[in-house]
C-alpha cells in the first residue's frame, strides 16, 4: 500500500494529466492540504523528472501528457494479443501491413548481414 505522501503525489499527477493548468489552490483544495505543501510536492516531482511548468497566475500543468497505468490496466494490457491490438488499431488490413513491417525488417536484417565486414583496422 503507497504512503499517504506517495498518493499525494500520484493524486496530483491525476490531475495535472487532464490537461490545462490548476492552481496550487486547486490542487491543495483536492487533496486537503496547503498550498505551500502541494509546492513542496511539486518540487518533488520534478526533482524526479516529471516535467512540470509553473506559470505565475496561472498555475501548473504539465509540458507532457502522461497516462498512469494503475495495476488493473496493466493486467488487462497484459492479457491482450499483440495482433489482436495491432487489428484494432488498422483495421481489416492488420495482417498484411504487420507482414508487410515484419518483410521490411527482415530484408533490411539480411541485407546488413549480407555485406562484407569493415575492414577498419591499418
Amino acid at each position: 500500500m503507497a504512503s499517504q505522501k506517495e498518493q499525494q503525489l500520484i493524486e496530483i499527477i491525476r490531475v495535472l494529466s487532464k490537461g490545462g493548468f490548476y492552481s496550487g489552490q486547486a490542487i491543495a483544495d483536492t487533496l486537503d492540504v496547503s498550498r505551500a505543501y502541494v509546492w513542496k510536492l511539486i518540487q518533488q516531482l520534478q526533482e524526479l523528472g516529471l516535467g512540470i511548468e509553473s506559470v505565475t497566475g496561472r498555475g501548473y500543468c504539465l509540458q507532457f501528457p502522461v497516462e498512469l497505468l494503475d495495476e488493473e490496466s496493466l493486467k488487462q494490457i497484459s492479457k491482450e494479443d499483440p495482433l489482436h491490438l495491432l487489428q484494432n488499431k488498422l483495421g481489416e488490413n492488420y495482417l498484411a501491413i504487420y507482414n508487410k513491417i515484419k518483410l521490411t525488417i527482415d530484408n533490411s536484417i539480411n541485407e546488413v548481414l549480407a555485406r562484407p565486414p569493415l575492414d577498419i583496422l591499418p
